[in-house]
């Protein structure tokens, strides 16, 4: 700060400045978690496309073979078709899903222990099938089944 002719000191004081940062953080904050939890809910919407367009080519599946996929003991989908083994991939990879699904949160390479990943289950030899992934910004399951498949364990 420095005097004028008149004598008056121009300028902002120290606690004018802290109050002004102090604003701009907590603006900064409030901004910054709002976009977080957009981001979240855009990743969970992807989930949930990706889950529907997996309960299509499965469907799809059971019209050309008369049973679902079997899978009784279940699988991580991703992880079979990084394998490539496993009878979800090779039931489905040509045909139905020649792309692996990956989850929107985790980079194109494959990672082990995803919290969010697509498993797919059935029950009863292919008759009722259960496909779902883990919702980020609730943490509950987003589910596609088939008639009598909701019950399905995982």
């Amino acid at each position: 700060m420095f005097k004028t002719r008149q004598g008056f000191l121009k300028g902002f004081t120290v606690v004018e400045l802290l109050i002004v940062l102090t604003i701009m953080v907590i603006l900064t904050i409030i901004v910054l978690t709002g976009l977080s939890v957009a981001r979240a809910r855009a990743r969970d919407a992807e989930r949930k496309q990706e889950i529907d367009g997996l309960r299509k080519a499965v469907e799809y599946y059971f019209i050309d073979h008369g049973k679902y996929p079997v899978e009784d003991s279940g699988c991580d989908i991703e992880t079979e078709y990084i394998a490539q083994s496993g009878i979800f991939y090779i039931g489905m990879h040509t045909t139905y899903i020649p792309i692996a699904p990956n989850d929107p949160l985790y980079p194109k390479e494959y990672e082990s222990g995803k919290k969010y990943a697509y498993h797919y289950r059935t029950l009863g030899g292919g008759t009722e099938y259960k496909i779902r992934v883990r919702l980020e910004e609730t943490g509950l399951d987003y589910e596609a089944y088939s008639d009598g498949g909701s019950g399905i364990p995982y």
